[in-house]
């Protein structure tokens, strides 16, 4: 509990709290005058009280004027009487309301109270004093500062809907006047004679501390009064005598006090303070605010008592406060209940929703009174200070750009650069002299961020304080986010919509009301609107003035009638309704719109925001309270097979689409439309946390309206060649998906591929694979017996892989063990990016926000007074096909694949002039093989196939730069990887190729692949047993660089690119750097330079054998449908050089023992299981793996 609510609490508990003002008899009461703006008001003003008189059926005599003035009287204060006490909206509007009470001392009327009323505690007081003096007052001196009685006057209640003000003619504007009334009292009083000396009545006993902090022992009490301390006894008499004192003070300050609180009131607490004594009341601490009405019963009076007591509601109050936190409090409060916020709003409809409920419950149990209003207890708020939050929310982007007039490269705001030199750079500057206070040299290689600052290009480098111009040529433009090291701020966070972090802010500030539902309700209230004529107008009404001093025609009530409770008058739920759109929305074929809630202008009443100008706030509030976030999330995840329009945080922010819900004071509604633009992404909710608005929510991200429209091939998933036959081969290669990436330096799992999206995944192949389970069965003939399909069935252990933590687990100790390479640079980077690119999660307030978009309806009709109306709407468009974990899974898989490949390609090419990517366009082929031996031991035949796999660059014939030249350079053979010792290397210091098949490459053949798990794509990994040599496979990559916008629906980039790969690449950083940093919160770019690598199978698989090889051997190596090759006398074709010595025609590895006799070899073809026919890299990708730019050390 908040320490303020547990000390009022503890104050509270087991007291009995009265009012004790005399009873004043209004039988005789004179009327006073009308407030403005209430119902009496605008009866006495605008009402024909002719005319009324003849509604009610009395005859007009002209002759009998002073009858006629009395019976028009009579009718005008009749009507009033029944517009104000049998008034629904007034009664629901009533609620708005609270008063503030203070502690006081116990003047004479309180002694009397005391003494009458408090017999049996003022006894106990009594005999537990030994002091002379005033026994009455001693006892009442003691109760006070045990608490166990604490006096306190009460002012009248704050109602928000009591009369409208003249200023704008607003309730809302009379109450805060009001409220500021009494927070500048409370601010004067402060420092004033009354003030002063209720501080030092709670002084005596403990000084600043609470009064009965420092009670002492009798024993410790008689020591301590031998040195001089004042005793208790003492300080007792002396209190006695200070209230005595201020009982008799009659000054103008305090008359000013009972005239501000003219109620009396005390809390009665027999036993007094029984909680810690710290947390007691301190001598400044003197106020409660307490929301709702102050009587909270009937009248009555204690044996022999000579006052009329009233039991007071303290459900709502709050405190104690001083006098400053006081005017905080109520401060906030206003702030809290100012139209704007729709807290009015929300809670008027929710009472009266409330109140027809228990009417309709009336007409069943005529026994049952109505129930008491329920008040809401607002909790304390932590913020500081005056502001406005306007000028706190996130500005739309406008990033400055410079063109280097040399190289017309651009540098564009955010665009991360690096310094090609070392430099000596300013890190402080002297402002009043405007220049550099301080320099520092700047590194070679170090990162910064482009600040173009009056058309002058500049950059703020890591680690200085200050911007430094620059030229173009000392810089060097990184990939767009990209980060130098640890804690370098690399890509900006989305700033959704002016939230921050806030610490004990009040959450929940109304509890609502449960709303019963049942059907007869509904068939009650749906589709009836009733009307009472009032009054005929007078001929002569100011009909404006009227139109001010009146409302609308409660479109609130009406739309509760008509929707009460949709479960049963037939009515969808928000979110369900979806109709194609009408209008210029520019949304795609298919797409609809669903209705969630209409929104109108100034709800309940306007609002002005400066009373200086008298500007108005420009909100709106929504007609009836919507769903809860989560439980409007909740009903549009149930559509299965939509996907929902979705702002980002950084589109949030660029179009001023502000969500405020964890500022509950702020204007919730903006007053505009946010309509559906082509930049915006479709997403699909996953789960959706039922925590309230602050819990985190998940979805899945598919494509931009402008991307589907232009270029829907990078919206969905490429073909996937090759599918899964099982669901354990779909599940096996969605969990390694899910494994933590391992790039030789750290291991990163996915973090946000929740279960739902991985169960989904399965769900579908399952969905695909029991269709084909039932075609089969179609064609068992009758009486075969059915056994099930174990393609449908799912491991134990496989599904640990996907659920469990074993995701989380899978480390660099894994990858040592099975002797696997680690992925390129970047590998971790590409991982979290596609991720990030795939998924995402916000609040569940902000996730709902930003799926919502506003327009206009134009006014409201059949009131004279009309609002602007406006429709809050979602938009939902059919993508069942979509599926993000199997897309993650396979372009993860194979992105991988692609930069593996080219790293392969490029260490084996790079010492020619020109390699591997020096060309336009760049192929490579890779396949599986198995090299076959046979062991004929006494009793057993050993048959072994090991695998491996090659690759091969179509274009090396013509770069091949002709045979290594070997050096014995710092006690090796150099370079390392194609050289080796000779065999009288002892006595010459000799180098040799390594093996032979080298010189192959010159005539574009093959090589042995190094990198292990790039192996393992077409080879499987075989613990124990003879390989399968079906599982080997063959593909060809072809890696095409280009905008995005020159590849049309399918095939290469048109035109097919000319110039070198590497330009293609380097130039593509800069280009997609400067696009995205001038336009941030974009997500479709269509000059953006991709690189897609396009994969196909090699068609054939083929086979060699040595002339002794075994028949069956012979007969399994090249079975049908393999192609065999044969090379000149019985060695190996030149294919096979990578893997067969022609000089020994033995293979270079793999023997076991010198009794394997070789048999001959296997080459795969054919796509991998799951293969995705092409996938698409970003430059970064690709130089990363090549070591080719600075590493990104950011996810």
């Amino acid at each position: 509990m908040a320490p303020r609510a547990h000390q009022i609490a503890s104050l509270l508990a087991l007291a009995t709290v009265g009012d004790a003002r005399r009873m004043v008899d209004l039988s005789n009461a004179q009327m006073t005058a009308l407030d403005t703006g209430t119902p009496g008001e605008t009866v006495e003003t605008f009402c024909d009280e002719t005319g009324l008189k003849e509604m009610r059926g009395h005859s007009v005599d002209p002759d009998a004027e002073d009858a006629s003035n009395a019976v028009e009287k009579g009718l005008l204060q009749a009507v009033t009487k029944e517009l104000e006490n049998n008034n629904v909206d007034q009664m629901a509007k009533s609620i708005f309301s609270f008063y503030v009470c203070a502690r006081w001392a116990p003047d004479k009327v309180f002694w009397k109270l005391a003494e009458q009323e408090l017999a049996m505690q003022m006894a106990d007081a009594v005999i537990g004093s030994t002091d002379e003096g005033d026994p009455t007052i001693m006892a009442i001196a003691d109760m006070y500062r045990t608490y166990q009685f604490v006096p306190m006057l009460c002012s009248t209640n704050f109602e928000v809907y009591k009369k409208t003000d003249e200023f704008d003619g607003t309730y809302f504007h009379q109450f805060k006047v009001e409220v500021e009334d009494m927070m500048k009292f409370v601010s004067e009083s402060s420092t004033g004679e009354v003030s002063q000396e209720l501080t030092k009545l709670d002084k005596i006993f403990c000084g600043d501390k609470p009064m009965m902090s420092c009670d002492r022992h009798k024993v410790i009490e008689t020591f301590m009064s031998w040195f001089g301390s004042e005793t208790a006894a003492k300080k007792q008499q002396k209190l006695a005598e200070k209230i005595q004192s201020f009982a008799d003070r009659n000054s103008g300050d305090f008359k000013e006090w009972k005239g501000r609180f003219p109620f009396h009131s005390f809390i009665a607490k027999p036993k007094g303070w029984q909680a810690d004594a710290s947390e007691a009341p301190k001598s400044d601490e003197r106020f409660v605010v307490c929301f709702g009405k102050r009587v909270a019963s009937e009248l009555h009076r204690r044996p022999n008592g000579n006052h009329i007591l009233t039991d007071q509601n303290n459900v709502g109050c709050h405190g104690w406060y001083d006098a400053k936190e006081t005017n905080n409090q109520l401060k906030r409060m206003v702030e809290m209940w100012k139209p704007p916020t729709c807290q009015l709003a929300d809670m008027s409809f929710q009472m009266k929703k409330e109140i027809m409920a228990k009417f309709h419950d009336m007409n069943q149990r005529l026994f049952e009174a109505l129930p008491s209003l329920i008040n809401d207890e607002l909790q304390e708020q932590e913020t500081d200070g005056e502001f406005d939050f306007e000028d706190y929310l996130p500005q739309p982007v406008k990033p400055n750009s410079f063109t280097d007039p040399t190289t017309k490269r651009v540098f564009v705001d955010g665009m991360v650069v690096k310094a090609e030199k070392e430099m000596k750079r300013c890190k402080r500057m002297d402002v009043e002299k405007n220049e550099c206070a301080e320099k520092e040299t700047l590194k070679k290689g170090a990162y910064g961020r482009v600040e173009v600052i009056d058309d002058k290009l500049q950059v703020k480098w890591e680690g200085l304080g200050a911007s430094n111009e620059e030229s173009p040529e000392d810089l060097k433009i990184m990939p767009h986010g990209w980060k130098a090291k640890k804690g370098f701020a690399g890509h900006v966070r989305d700033l959704v919509a002016g939230v921050s972090t806030i610490s004990d802010k009040a959450k929940e500030l109304w509890a609502a009301i449960n709303v019963p539902k049942k059907k007869n309700l509904a068939n009650l209230m749906t589709n009836s609107v009733s009307k009472w004529a009032v009054c005929p107008i007078k001929g002569d009404a100011d009909l404006e003035a009227l139109d001010n001093s009146i409302g609308t025609e409660d479109a609130v009530f009406q739309e509760f009638q008509r929707e009460a409770y949709s479960e049963w008058s037939g009515k969808k739920l928000p979110g369900k309704d979806c109709v194609p759109p009408s209008g210029s929305l520019g949304l795609p074929s298919g797409a609809k719109v669903c209705d969630l809630n209409e929104y109108h202008s100034d709800h309940v009443e306007k609002y002005t925001k400066k009373d200086e100008t008298k500007e108005l706030e420009q909100f709106v509030c929504p007609l009836t309270p919507p769903l809860g976030a989560n439980d409007q999330l909740q009903v549009m995840e149930e559509q299965k097979g939509l996907c929902y329009l979705h702002m980002t945080g950084r589109q949030e922010q660029q179009y001023g689409w502000h969500y405020q819900g964890f500022f509950p004071a702020r204007r919730q509604n903006d007053r505009k439309e946010n309509s559906p633009k082509v930049e915006y992404e479709f997403v699909r909710l996953s789960k959706v946390a039922d925590d309230g608005i602050e819990g985190q929510s998940t979805f899945s991200r598919w494509c931009t309206i402008e991307e589907l429209n232009a270029q829907p091939r990078f919206c969905n998933l490429p073909k996937v060649e090759n599918e899964w036959s099982t669901m354990e081969e779909l599940a096996h290669d969605l969990a390694e998906s899910l494994e933590s990436a391992f790039d030789g330096e750290e291991s990163v799992a996915p973090t946000q591929i929740g279960a739902t999206a991985e169960e989904q995944t399965l769900a579908s192949e399952q969905s695909k694979l029991k269709k084909e389970e039932k075609t089969k069965w179609q064609k068992v003939k009758d009486g075969a017996k059915w056994v099930g399909n174990k393609a449908l069935w799912l491991g134990e252990k496989t599904w640990d892989k996907i659920r469990g933590g074993y995701r989380l687990t899978v480390s660099s100790a894994k990858w040592a063990k099975m002797k696997l390479t680690p992925g390129p640079h970047g590998n971790n980077r590409m991982a979290a990016e596609l991720e990030a690119k795939l998924f995402g999660e916000d609040t569940t307030g902000n996730l709902l926000h930003s799926l919502s978009f506003q327009r206009s309806l134009g006014e409201t009709s059949g009131t004279s007074n009309s609002k602007d109306r406006y429709e809050r709407f979602i938009v939902s468009y059919p993508c069942p096909t979509f599926d993000p974990a199997l897309e993650f899974a396979l372009k993860k898989k194979w992105s991988q694949v692609a930069v593996r490949m080219i790293r392969e390609g490029y260490n084996m090419f790079n010492r020619s002039q020109a390699g591997v990517l020096n060309k336009p366009i760049a192929t490579l082929m890779m396949r599986g093989e198995a090299i076959r031996y046979r062991n004929t031991r006494s009793r057993t035949v050993d048959v072994n196939s090991f695998p491996q796999a090659s690759m091969k660059w179509d274009e090396a014939s013509h770069e091949w730069a002709g045979a290594t030249e070997c050096k014995y350079i710092d006690k090796k053979c150099q370079p390392v990887e194609w050289c080796q010792k000779t065999t009288f290397h002892i006595i010459s210091n000799g180098c040799e190729e390594r093996v032979p098949y080298w010189r192959t490459l010159a005539a574009g053949e093959w090589w042995a692949v190094k990198d292990t798990s790039l192996a393992h794509v077409v080879t499987p990994i075989v613990n124990s047993g003879d390989l399968n040599l079906k599982e080997l496979s063959g593909f060809k990559m072809t890696l095409f660089c280009g905008a995005k916008k020159t590849f049309g629906a399918s095939g290469p980039p048109s035109p097919l690119p000319s110039e070198p790969l590497l330009e293609c690449l380097k130039k593509g950083v800069e280009t997609n750097a400067r696009l995205k940093a001038q336009e941030p919160w974009k997500l479709y770019f269509p000059d953006e330079v991709i690189v897609l690598a396009k994969f196909e199978a090699i068609p054939e698989k083929e086979c060699f054998v040595d002339a002794n090889a075994h028949p069956s051997d012979v007969k399994e190596l090249c079975a049908k449908s393999v192609k065999a090759e044969a090379g000149q006398d019985g060695a190996a074709p030149l294919s096979y050089a990578h893997l067969i010595d022609p000089k020994t025609k033995q293979p270079f590895d793999h023997k076991k023992s010198d009794s394997d006799v070789f048999q001959g070899v296997h080459k795969g073809a054919g796509f991998p299981k799951g293969t995705l026919t092409e996938v698409v890299l970003g430059p970064q990708d690709v130089l990363e793996a090549l070591d080719m730019i600075d590493r990104s050390n950011g996810r």
